[in-house]
């Protein structure tokens, strides 16, 4: 058996499971109160493991990353802090691992901001200039046809008008990528329309990028499509469809805001950034087990440098907080500390998992 500093390493099942336990029990406590708790069961069991597993594979070449939640319905631009920070972590972890292209996707009127971010990001900045990383945004007009709103077309039909210019390069998109991952994406209620969690009616500034989910999840069986990965912490984010059942009985308002687009694989956390950092520290730990040694996790995982700078760049765009409303370096109420507090001790468990797992290998399992 191979033992040389560049095999592949392996953590066993047990070391596995227990990291990400850990990580779910990091980033699922509920300190916002909202009740996410009642979200998870045996549709989430899994769901972080899976992803991180599934992007961490060589023929996941091609990642899509949808983020942008414009819920700030009296500022401009109305898009919030949780999910672009978190979308990006994942995103450096991808490239950084060696995965060929990340097509970040949004709004219009996100997609300022989101850029902003990317420009900030002392990793980043360089993939987009090289073109391994790109942004695609798109406006709602896009996706109507004789003054028609998007909310009277049933998804399924609205996917199936090939010939609406947001509806072809939405597939154009899908049929190059590998895999999709929603980090706090608006998602479509049952009654088309897409809400905050207050309940307020945003469809006028969003695109209907579930429509990506939908071609993923009613494809043939036996096709190539790309998987979905969805991370949510309210029930109205893309994907939470999932437990739509569980946001209606216990949400606030959840009958009439949650999403009913499902997804593959779902993360639940406190706040969908912490659930995204998960998703990348895990992520990055796979890819260092099945590397050639030419990058370290610490190379991939995000860093509160990364953090600092898309954050104050979020907050020079007008990215505002979407529950305190506040222009701040804060998300969902939670100062930048709090952040760096969970991606330190993330970076924690995984470092022992990574020392844990090497040990194994070289013992032989």
């Amino acid at each position: 058996m191979d033992r040389s500093p560049n095999a592949p390493l392996a953590p066993s099942e047990d070391l596995y499971h227990q990291t990400t336990a850990s990580l779910e029990h990091l980033t699922q406590k509920d300190e916002g109160g909202r009740g996410i708790r009642q979200l998870l069961g045996p549709e989430t069991d899994d769901g972080l493991r899976r992803s991180a597993f599934l992007l961490s594979q060589p023929h996941v070449r091609r990642v899509g990353i949808l983020t942008g939640f414009p819920c700030n319905r009296d500022s401009h631009p109305p898009t919030e802090t949780d999910g672009p920070p978190g979308a990006l972590a994942v995103a450096k972890c991808l490239l950084r691992g060696h995965k060929e292209a990340v097509v970040l996707l949004t709004d219009g009127i996100n997609e300022a901001p989101l850029l902003a971010a990317v420009a900030a990001h002392p990793y980043l900045h360089k993939a987009l200039a090289n073109k391994r990383l790109t942004v695609e945004s798109f406006h709602p007009a896009e996706f109507c046809e004789n003054g028609s709103c998007i909310a009277s077309v049933p998804l399924h039909k609205l996917a199936d008008r090939r010939q609406l210019p947001g509806v072809r390069r939405l597939r154009a998109l899908w049929e190059e990528l590998d895999h999709l991952v929603a980090v706090e994406r608006s998602g479509r209620a049952a009654d088309g329309r897409y809400y905050t969690m207050r309940g307020l009616d945003m469809t006028s500034d969003v695109a209907p990028l579930d429509i990506l989910f939908h071609w993923s999840l009613t494809g043939p069986q036996d096709g190539i499509r790309p998987l979905t990965t969805a991370i949510g912490d309210g029930g109205n984010e893309l994907g939470l469809g999932k437990v739509a059942h569980r946001t209606a009985q216990h949400i606030p308002k959840g009958a009439q805001i949650a999403c009913a687009v499902s997804c593959h694989s779902l993360i639940v956390a406190s706040v969908s950034n912490w659930g995204a950092y998960a998703l990348a520290a895990l992520t990055s730990a796979l890819m260092v087990f099945a590397g050639d040694g030419s990058f370290s996790f610490d190379e991939l995982f995000t860093t509160d440098a990364d953090e600092r700078q898309v954050a104050a760049a979020l907050c020079e765009a007008g990215v505002r907080d979407g529950a305190t409303k506040e222009l701040a370096m804060t998300v969902d109420g939670f100062p930048m500390h709090e952040t760096f507090k969970r991606v330190d001790r993330m970076r924690e468990i995984v470092s022992c998992l990574i020392v844990e797992g090497r040990r194994d290998s070289m013992m032989g399992g």
